[in-house]
């Protein structure tokens, strides 16, 4: 029979897996939407991406 302290580290192990998976199919999407569209496109609307270029643009 497991040990509570096995059962513990069990599921701490498939939490960080399931985690990371779900991070790297997020990033695989992300990925494919960057290639797949223009970066001008994705940026335009962006706040702080208009603010750097903003300063940038100004020499600050």
């Amino acid at each position: 029979m497991a040990t509570l302290k096995t059962k513990l580290r069990k599921k701490h192990f498939d939490t960080k897996f399931r985690k990371k998976k779900a991070l790297d199919n997020l990033a695989a999407f992300d990925m494919d939407y960057a290639h797949n569209h223009d970066i001008n496109e994705i940026l335009r609307g962006n706040e702080a991406y208009d603010e750097f270029l903003n300063e940038r643009n100004n020499g600050y």
